[in-house]
């Protein structure tokens, strides 16, 4: 097999064991240093980088 379809099961399968050990989240950056982007009417998080919490 290979191509885009056993790629997204291997990221999957990885996403999940990874987020099976986290047991929070909590953001890597203090609230005014993300950026913000306004389309049209909708204002949204350009990106959220976020410290995963095993304990």
């Amino acid at each position: 097999m290979s191509g885009a379809r056993p790629r997204r099961l291997e990221m999957r399968i990885a996403l999940e064991v990874l987020l099976g050990t986290v047991r929070r989240f909590e953001p890597a950056v203090p609230p005014e240093r993300l950026a913000y982007q306004r389309d049209l009417s909708v204002r949204h998080l350009r990106s959220l980088p976020l410290r995963l919490c095993r304990s």
